[in-house]
């Protein structure tokens, strides 16, 4: 797989790149952000900059309509007094109380059954080998997408209607008439909300990461019966067998299940020890492994698949031009709003990209 831009390490994307702390050393922070590419700054720093622009052009939007409804120079005073109240507000939140918020929202969650979806998961793994194509040519993909897709409906579902029909259900019930005659700040119970509805929502995630950790591993789990008498058999000069021909496909249960098969050569030497070659197929492969059967006659086996979760390793290359005179030059014509990476060759000439 050849991506054009390298992933950079976790610290790096959310702090910034060591180009970017340097720049900011020695020129301050806008010559630094001016002479890097925005994506050495880091996320957290576009982050807060984001923030703060977002609070400046609201600030701006109420003082025009302070300004429209009252005048300029009340709306001016409105504004910075609404302004104002909420810093102060946002400055005397309790995070004692705000815990304390959080964890009544999630007492509040598991008494209305938010493990229900956890168990609805669960059912639909159990099921889930019925509908799962045992013959595809991507299986690790398969249960991945499966997985992914189901955790990922049941928790926003869940998120969602716990998060929507909560406020409704206290007022209903009439929960939160107490909470808000308590020393409580408005912030804070939104807050703790937020805060208790993220941490039921991520212990579900937990559970359902763990839950579909063992479903695909299970699922994936195969090995290759290796029957001698079905090969192809050949002696060497120096007295070596060589054994060539199709493995037989087994199931965690050791049964025959009619799956794929892969090409094996096995070179058993005269002193008994052995050496193999497995053909990848469906992107997995399998060490060849020796075992002892009835009577001490030695048996040949595939384990475990091998790779078949391994993610794509990306292959990085570095790009070179030569001007339209042939000489190296660091990039090619600018053709406009484009990445550095993006340049344009001349043609009828001895312009080229290496």
């Amino acid at each position: 797989m050849t991506i054009e831009k390298p992933i950079a390490p976790f610290w790096e994307w959310l702090l910034g790149s060591n180009e970017f702390w340097s720049e900011w050393s020695k020129n301050g922070f806008v010559k630094a952000t001016e002479a890097i590419t925005p994506d050495q700054v880091g996320a957290l720093f576009t982050w807060l900059l984001t923030m703060i622009v977002l609070a400046i052009a609201a600030l701006i939007f109420g003082l025009l309509v302070m300004s429209i409804r009252y005048g300029i120079g009340e709306g001016f005073k409105r504004t910075f007094q609404i302004a104002g109240s909420g810093i102060a507000d946002l400055l005397k939140t309790s995070p004692r109380r705000t815990f304390a918020m959080a964890g009544l929202a999630i007492r509040e969650a598991i008494r209305r059954r938010t493990l229900i979806a956890f168990a609805v998961f669960v059912v639909l793994l159990l099921f889930a080998g019925w509908f799962l194509d045992p013959q595809n040519p991507e299986p690790a993909k398969q249960y991945l997408t499966f997985v992914l897709q189901t955790t990922s409906y049941l928790v926003l579902l869940m998120v969602l209607f716990l998060s929507a029909f909560s406020l409704p259900q206290d007022l209903k019930n009439k929960t939160l008439h107490t909470v808000v005659t308590k020393p409580v700040r408005p912030s804070e119970i939104i807050v703790g909300r937020i805060l208790g509805f993220t941490t039921v929502g991520t212990g579900l995630l937990l559970l359902l990461a763990l839950v579909s950790y063992v479903f695909v591993v299970r699922g994936l789990e195969h090995s290759h019966n290796i029957d001698l008498s079905l090969l192809q058999t050949a002696v060497q000069e120096d007295g070596t067998k060589v054994y060539s021909g199709d493995s037989v496909s087994v199931d965690g249960l050791g049964i025959d299940r009619g799956g794929h098969q892969h090409k094996v050569t096995i070179y058993e030497h005269a002193d008994g020890s052995f050496e193999g070659e497995v053909q990848t197929e469906r992107s997995h492969t399998h060490q060849l492994v020796s075992t002892t059967g009835a009577g001490g006659k030695k048996q040949f086996q595939l384990d475990n698949p091998v790779g078949m979760l391994q993610s794509r390793v990306p292959v990085y290359g570095k790009l070179g031009f030569l001007d339209a005179n042939g000489q190296p030059t660091e990039k090619g014509i600018n053709v406009g709003d484009e990445w550095m990476y993006r340049s344009f060759i001349q043609g009828g000439s001895d312009a080229a990209a290496v």
